[in-house]
């Protein structure tokens, strides 16, 4: 019987807080998104594992754990990015990124 053994990967992914894209659709034009939000992995490997959730909600970020919620401050969110160091004792890191449209295309 084959035994598939997955491994969480740490490597350091530095996720911007605004994002400026081209535009699909309008070609030269550009569209500027924002950061609202993470789902974030806590521990060591995809099998003993947790996840939180952060949120900017009216310029405030707030960090969802199960029951709990709290406030937090934006520079904290850049410890989700992952240590620079293949060997952390740092766990957290970004999982999934949501961004939100700020406005519409510009050129």
């Amino acid at each position: 019987m084959n035994s598939i053994r997955y491994k969480k990967l740490s490597y350091r992914v530095v996720f911007p807080l605004e994002l400026k894209l081209r535009d699909t659709v309008e070609p030269y034009t550009y569209v500027e998104y924002s950061h609202f939000a993470v789902v974030v992995h806590v521990g060591s490997g995809p099998n003993h594992c947790h996840y939180v959730s952060l949120k900017k909600s009216h310029n405030h970020w707030l960090i969802f754990d199960d029951e709990n919620v709290g406030m937090i401050e934006e520079s904290s969110v850049q410890t989700f990015f992952g240590s620079s160091q293949e060997y952390s004792s740092n766990t957290d890191y970004g999982y999934i990124l949501f961004y939100e449209s700020i406005g519409g295309p510009t050129k």
